[in-house]
């Protein structure tokens, strides 16, 4: 389970002795960036636009732990060949530039991103998300289906159960109770993560490791499913 920890320790060195940060910043320096506010609430955004003629627009979401790192390399070539997108990465309120909201449930971005896409002129956009993206994703499709082009999600998320519906088997109160247990079991384990990636900058790193070494052993011995140089950056310094 988890990353292995020779493979860690390589990690940290790497990071420590081999990361070149001022090359990183310059790349990061050279993406689209644009802050604005939406209700009140100061959003941070990549806007990667095609240049071309009826390009769809393409709100693009990732999840966590990740960043709008993970698409810098993918938005530019959504914006050439045909269909052709013009891109929007928002940074979710609460996390990297975009603002902390002051209380809970303060700012909904299922609510904010369709406003945001309204002032850069955009009325009906294609809105797609990984991991917890896709949750965000499903939430404005449901909220706002009209402004909707298309959904595109890399997860599905359950649908809850409405009080009228018929009795369930007992094929799914069974699955319901197993979900439930591992939900109780795990979910603690995620918990006690979190305050080591809250107080480390080391402790992200250790879950961003975990897939992609995961991955690569479906690639054969020396290949690998990410860059050390890409994992570092997506952690704090």
């Amino acid at each position: 389970m988890g990353t292995e920890r020779g493979v860690l320790n390589q990690f940290i060195d790497f990071w420590r002795d081999g990361y070149d940060w001022a090359q990183r910043r310059d790349r990061l320096n050279q993406l689209p960036h644009v802050w604005t506010t939406v209700d009140g609430h100061g959003i941070h955004f990549l806007h990667f636009r095609s240049g071309q003629s009826g390009s769809i627009p393409l709100l693009l979401m990732n999840g966590w732990p990740s960043s709008f790192v993970e698409f810098q390399r993918i938005a530019p070539l959504l914006t050439q060949g045909t269909p052709a997108f013009d891109v929007v990465i928002p940074t979710m309120p609460g996390f990297g530039y975009s603002d902390r909201p002051t209380r809970p449930y303060e700012a909904e971005p299922s609510d904010l991103y369709p406003k945001l896409m309204t002032m850069l002129g955009y009325g009906r956009f294609v809105v797609a998300g990984t991991d917890i993206g896709s949750g965000l994703a499903t939430r404005i499709a449901l909220r706002h289906a009209a402004r909707l082009l298309a959904l595109h999600v890399s997860a599905v998320a359950l649908k809850p159960i409405p009080e009228d519906a018929s009795p369930l088997s007992k094929a799914e109160i069974d699955y319901d109770e197993r979900l439930q247990l591992w939900s109780r079991e795990e979910g603690a384990i995620r918990r006690s993560r979190a305050r080591g990636h809250k107080l480390s900058p080391l402790g992200l790193p250790t879950v961003l490791l975990a897939s992609p070494r995961g991955l690569s052993r479906n690639f054969g011995p020396g290949r690998t499913a990410m860059a050390t140089s890409s994992l570092s950056g997506h952690s704090k310094p």
